[in-house]
């Protein structure tokens, strides 16, 4: 039961970070989105921290990896999440399955986007 109030507690503040960052930076630089590309990029650069600790073994708290990674950076990114896991795939040389989460990621993730479109737009 911890574990799941930690996830939920971690998404809410990942979630109120995310909107935050998009409210300082969409502002400012509204024709690119530079937020989520920040958020993404920082969620990468916590996620790397946070996964060097603990397979280091220097950071073993299961609560707090899941406040953290599970819950504040799956709500803030995804993205992170995902580039951890090809980094893996690569560092274990699985380069094709490195390649195919890529492509597959990107390529179905934005097929999906304008299927949802067309399919909210025909209602």
């Amino acid at each position: 039961m911890q574990k799941l109030i930690a996830i939920g507690l971690g998404g809410c503040f990942g979630a109120l970070a995310r909107h935050g960052l998009n409210e300082l930076i969409h502002r400012r630089f509204p024709h690119f989105p530079w937020a989520t590309l920040t958020a993404n990029l920082v969620g990468c650069l916590l996620i790397g921290i946070v996964m060097a600790l603990v397979i280091d073994s220097r950071y073993n708290s299961e609560i707090g990896f899941s406040l953290i990674s599970i819950g504040f950076l799956g709500s803030l990114t995804t993205f992170s999440t995902f580039s951890f896991q090809t980094l893996e795939l690569m560092q274990e040389d699985r380069l094709a399955a490195a390649g195919a989460n890529i492509l597959s990621n990107v390529a179905i993730g934005l097929a999906a986007v304008w299927l949802g479109m067309k399919l909210a737009r025909m209602a």
